[in-house]
């Protein structure tokens, strides 16, 4: 049975706009956005802070790209998906997402559907780790299992 907790998302981009709009566009189709920030710092920061599922980040960013980012994210929060979204369909920067543990590498401009279900997918890649990890007093209630 899905989990019928929403997906908690930070979006991360430098430019303004977009991450504005991706951010209603998230919450629109139901998801819960968190936070948004508009660098890599940004991103680890509001990690730290907020302790979402997933964060949709930008690769090319001012201050700490997306890359530098996902790797600490990842060494500190190792449950925690990173979804990258990048203007660049480039093989050598899709080949060093994979080499940074991102969850996906989507290019901007694809169908939101595209995007929406590559956040559930990384949401459900993150709790299932959680679940895995048993982490202490996380909330996951499963067969057999009470909180």
């Amino acid at each position: 049975m899905p989990d019928p907790r929403p997906v908690r998302i930070v979006v991360v981009d430098d430019n303004d706009h977009l991450r504005v709009s991706l951010s209603e566009m998230l919450q629109d189709m139901g998801l819960v956005v968190l936070g948004q920030g508009a660098n890599g710092r940004e991103a680890i920061e509001l990690v730290d802070a907020l302790d979402p599922e997933v964060v949709l980040m930008d690769i090319r960013m001012p201050v700490m790209d997306g890359l530098a980012a996902a790797r600490i994210i990842k060494d500190h929060h190792p449950f925690v998906q990173v979804v990258i979204l990048s203007a660049y369909d480039d093989p050598s920067l899709q080949h060093k997402a994979d080499e940074a543990s991102v969850a996906f590498y989507l290019v901007k401009g694809c169908n939101p559907e595209l995007t929406r279900n590559a956040l559930l997918a990384a949401a459900e890649m993150h709790r299932a780790l959680r679940w895995e990890g048993a982490v202490p007093g996380d909330e996951m209630v499963g067969e057999g299992h009470a909180s």
